[in-house]
């Protein structure tokens, strides 16, 4: 968003990086505000770790942050906070984490979201569908949608050729820990199917803890990679495939949420096939740029379907394209401004 904002012509002052670098940035901030600085408004992303925790630290330091934002506060700043997630609130955090820290952070997490609820004017959540998540769901006009985006360099290199009898090439990229992203029920559906391969993309080392199962669902079968790329070697592996999936097994907590994956995949033109997930479900279904399931039987059909007839997949692929422009960093920060009631940007 740092760089979406400057693309935007505004000009940027970044509060990041260590404590000592913030606290600097922080006096640097209010002397030029005392000299007369005006400042449209300020836009926070808040860390997956609580503040307290973010580097390792002595927790009391970080108590800063917080006094900053009252500063903000009292001095008429607009502030509109994006805060990303609430898994800190569902029992699967608990698994995440050695047994004795979540009991640490759980009460940290909440004291972030109290400190950004009473200071912010305006809360930025990937879906709305996560506002009854929130310990205190926000009233209208303090809170709106901004999901994720993909940056400039994306777009699908050389498509391949996909036609009738040519395997129906699946790509999976994200999470394999069964206690967020059970995988499961997809691997035991792409066995039952003939002409297809999936592609899964995840890291090494999660692999590596939370593969065993998935390799036995798999032992003997040659339908299903597992690779571990990142960075440019994506473009790659996103050129390669036909469809990305996210078929993971249900769960509450993806009913709301809006990995960065799926944007990902737009950003690459990929059509997407979502199974159990709302708030994902809703953009598929306005844009046209994939298919909504609500059973395994119906993944099972639709993609026995898509062997011996692509035309879907040319269609959704040709959606996907005419909708890349709406879900880059660009367009989501110029709404930021419009939201918080300051000036209208126009993203040229």
């Amino acid at each position: 968003m740092y760089e979406a904002f400057e693309s935007l012509d505004y000009h940027v002052i970044l509060l990041a990086g260590s404590l000592t670098e913030r606290l600097g940035v922080m006096r640097s901030i209010k002397r030029r505000v005392s000299e007369g600085l005006l400042i449209d408004f300020v836009y926070i992303e808040n860390t997956n770790a609580p503040i307290c925790l973010a580097e390792g630290g002595v927790p009391c330091n970080s108590f800063r942050d917080y006094v900053f934002l009252a500063w903000l506060r009292s001095n008429n700043i607009p502030i509109g906070v994006f805060y990303r997630d609430v898994y800190w609130k569902f029992d699967f955090y608990s698994e995440l984490l050695p047994w004795p820290l979540c009991y640490l952070t759980r009460p940290l997490c909440y004291l972030d979201w109290y400190m950004y609820d009473r200071f912010s004017d305006v809360f930025f959540l990937p879906s709305l569908l996560m506002n009854e998540y929130l310990p205190k769901p926000r009233g209208s006009g303090k809170v709106f949608e901004l999901p994720p985006g993909f940056g400039a360099g994306y777009g699908k290199g050389e498509v391949r050729d996909a036609y009738a009898g040519q395997m129906l090439k699946l790509l999976y990229v994200g999470g394999v820990s069964p206690h967020v992203y059970d995988l499961s029920g997809m691997l035991s559906t792409i066995l039952r199917i003939d002409g297809v391969k999936l592609t899964i993309c995840c890291r090494e080392d999660e692999w590596r803890v939370d593969g065993a199962e998935y390799r036995l669902l798999m032992e003997g079968s040659d339908k299903i990679d597992v690779v571990h790329f990142q960075g440019d070697q994506l473009a790659e592996l996103y050129s390669q495939n036909d469809v990305f999936m996210m078929a993971v097994n249900y769960s509450e907590y993806r009913d709301f949420s809006m990995p960065i994956k799926f944007f990902e995949a737009i950003g690459y033109g990929l059509p997407i096939v979502s199974l159990y997930q709302k708030a994902i479900a809703s953009l598929i279904n306005e844009f046209k740029i994939g298919w909504v399931l609500e059973s395994e039987d119906e993944l099972i059909e639709l993609l026995s379907g898509m062997v011996c007839d692509r035309s879907e997949v040319s269609e959704r692929s040709e959606n996907v394209a005419l909708a890349q422009s709406q879900f880059t960093w660009k367009t989501r920060a110029a709404t930021v401004p419009i939201y918080l009631n300051r000036n209208k940007v126009n993203v040229s």
